[in-house]
């Protein structure tokens, strides 16, 4: 029960950080439930014992771009579906593809830039300790851990 307590927030952790993140602006129409998010999230804010002001002001950070990652889901999207026109096309037109490479990774750099600036601004409302017990509830989740398959040893990200 406990374990499964800890997994659970350190999911959430992760659900907050998958969000400001490019990947909704690539990775098609997938985007986290904001209820689910936000449920998730407050386990989280639970375990470190965040004050209702660094609850307030994180969901306030988080809400604010949550349009912003959708425009970037869409622009991704339509990019996407420019790049599939032009494959499909009798004569693919490569100055095209090319194109839509270039902007496909400007809109990697503009969201990821974003959603940078956003989890930096998120990790200054709270105290280090608390961010150090952020980063432990990452490191007891299983899924957080990378195997080197030359050595065998788990590294921690």
């Amino acid at each position: 029960m406990l374990r499964s307590l800890v997994r659970r927030t350190a999911m959430s952790l992760a659900t907050l950080t998958a969000l400001t993140l490019a990947t909704p602006a690539l990775a098609g129409d997938r985007m986290p439930d904001p209820e689910h998010m936000r449920e998730r999230a407050e386990h989280v804010f639970d375990s470190v014992d965040a004050t209702p002001r660094q609850r307030m002001d994180a969901w306030r950070l988080l809400e604010g771009a949550i349009d912003e990652m959708r425009a970037y889901r869409e622009e991704g999207r339509a990019l996407r579906e420019r790049l599939m026109s032009a494959l499909v096309a009798n004569d693919i037109d490569r100055g095209e593809v090319r194109t839509v490479r270039a902007d496909l990774v400007d809109l990697f750099d503009r969201a990821t830039d974003r959603g940078f600036d956003l989890i930096v601004g998120i990790a200054e409302l709270f105290t280090p300790e608390q961010r150090v017990q952020m980063r432990e509830l990452h490191r007891v989740h299983d899924g957080w851990n990378r195997h080197d398959t030359r050595s065998g040893d788990t590294v921690p990200l």
